[in-house]
């Protein structure tokens, strides 16, 4: 990310001492009203006449400090990324005086484990989307929030380099992309949490542990499996999926019509687009048909549908035009004056369509979450499709989440994280979001089904774990490039092949960066 490192504007002219801790408190007053709006309400929503009636700060001295709405909305972005890299700063001194022994270390990572799924976690993870989310398409604010990230990274970096030293981790696994992988999967509860189901701990612990276990040495995989075991009881029988192997009931019977189906019927592959999710991708068979289902399912859980009109051609060309600016340049950049121009389609019969901007821009999120989901799902489905052994299964994943890490992917990736921020306050959109989210779940969750019927991935890890961690790793992505210290291509290729490799069904054999 580009641009230069964001300030809380200072006045131009000096301010004598006895002014200045007045112009503080009136920029943390402000700054700490605009949180809270944030907390409550749709970032639409939070106008400088509401910062105004909350804070007791008149216009003028926002219209000073901050240069206007956006300057202020930035700034409080940035207090509350803070803030939850404080929280996590906190959440991580457990580790100090922990990193020496195996027993000391595997008891606190249980510990962590655990912990990561309380209310307070939650709390904390949906801040730092929501702050991330508001840095897409504005470079200056990203800049400023890498440098938080990175000063975090570094703190959890230079806990994993002293595991390291002290035999606890395998001398391959650079603690760099320890670090970025635990906030990354930390982060991908998120997506559980937009499901609205609380996640039992006998539910996700087996495959936490199995990612954790796969940058471990012998001793402390074996210690950590004991007390993990000991703390969570169950964690190998997790009752939610039932034995092993079991397949979820909600996705049994279209899994078995799929298995009925040759695979080179069922799947191609996928015509991903440019930006990783079209507005109305064209493409095989099963893209579309995996796009009706999750269609479908939005249409189940919208709360206000759009209205009816007769189309002539204008309404589904602003819907098209206004995906690629939301897609490309975020929802701020929305402007909807200019793109009714553009297609030729007057106010009144906008406002008849789609209601207001909030109500247009809330349609394209949802119309470019399930293109995007349409899409990862096929190309998962076509990776299980062409592999045959358990290598080549490793190997696609491999190529297909460095391809994941260019630019363009990217961007996709963080334009889904902006969309994931804003249902936090907008429960229309949550809640259409929610199923679609489930939708696509269940759709991955059949072709890992699929794939552990194949000996392509370990058919002892519950298929529900999996799914979750390959949906958390769109967090990687956007976490890898906030990251000012991001580890060099060998580090990255070694840890992608750590991620491929403990979801096989042999998770024991852990490739150097150099095989």
């Amino acid at each position: 990310m580009g641009g230069a490192t964001w300030r809380y504007p200072t006045p131009v002219a000096p301010i004598p001492v006895g002014k200045q801790r007045r112009a503080a408190e009136t920029i943390r007053a402000a700054v700490d009203a605009t949180v809270d709006l944030l907390e409550q309400l749709p970032v639409h929503d939070v106008t400088l006449q509401r910062i105004r009636e909350r804070s007791g700060v008149s216009q003028g001295s926002l219209t000073h400090h901050f240069g206007g709405r956006d300057g202020l909305i930035a700034a409080a972005h940035v207090a509350r990324y803070e803030r939850s890299c404080v929280a996590d700063a906190a959440f991580l001194a457990r580790y100090e005086g922990a990193l020496s022994t195996a027993g000391p270390f595997a008891a606190t990572m249980v510990g962590h484990i655990g912990e990561m799924l309380s209310d307070e976690r939650r709390t904390v993870r949906w801040i730092r989307m929501s702050a991330i989310g508001a840095a897409f398409g504005d470079d200056d604010l990203a800049s400023t929030l890498s440098g938080a990230y990175t000063s975090l990274a570094d703190r959890l970096t230079l806990y994993a380099d002293e595991a390291r030293r002290n035999g606890l981790t395998q001398p391959d696994a650079h603690p760099r992309t320890i670090a970025l992988l635990l906030s990354m999967h930390a982060q991908g509860l998120v997506l559980d949490d937009l499901l609205g189901v609380d996640v039992p701990e006998s539910a996700w612990h087996r495959v936490m542990t199995r990612f954790i276990t796969s940058f471990l040495m012998p001793e402390a995989v074996r210690e950590l499996e004991a007390q993990a075991e000991a703390r969570f009881g169950g964690m190998w029988r997790a009752e939610v999926f039932g034995p092993p192997g079991r397949v979820p009931s909600e996705v049994a019977e279209r899994l078995g019509v799929l298995r009925d189906t040759p695979h080179a019927a069922r799947h191609a592959a996928p015509s991903y687009d440019a930006a990783g999710a079209g507005s109305d991708p064209s493409g095989p068979a099963e893209l579309l048909a995996t796009k009706r289902l999750l269609e479908s399912a939005e249409r189940s859980g919208r709360t206000g549908p759009l209205r009816p009109w007769t189309d002539d051609g204008t309404a589904e060309q602003i819907l098209s035009t206004g995906s690629t600016v939301l897609r490309e340049r975020g929802a701020a950049a929305v402007d909807v004056h200019a793109l009714r121009e553009e297609v030729g389609l007057s106010a009144v019969a906008f406002q008849r369509i789609f209601g207001s901007r909030e109500d247009y821009v809330r349609v394209l999120r949802v119309r470019l979450e399930i293109a995007r989901a349409a899409n990862s799902t096929s190309r998962f489905a076509a990776l299980v499709a062409g592999s045959r052994s358990p290598q080549d299964m490793r190997r696609a994943l491999e190529a297909d989440a460095l391809w994941m890490s260019e630019d363009v992917s990217r961007t996709a990736m963080w334009q889904r994280i902006e969309t994931l921020a804003a249902a936090r306050t907008d429960s229309e959109l949550r809640d259409s979001l929610a199923k679609v989210q489930r939708a696509a779940r269940d759709l991955l969750i059949e072709q890992v089904c699929l794939a552990q019927g194949r000996g392509l991935i370990d058919p002892e890890l519950p298929a529900r774990g999996v799914a979750r961690l390959l949906d958390s790793s769109v967090f990687w992505h956007v976490f890898h490039g906030l990251d000012a210290k991001r580890p060099d291509r060998d580090q990255w290729i070694g840890t992608l092949r750590r991620i491929a490799a403990l979801i096989s069904p042999e998770p024991a054999q852990h490739p150097s960066v150099n095989d």
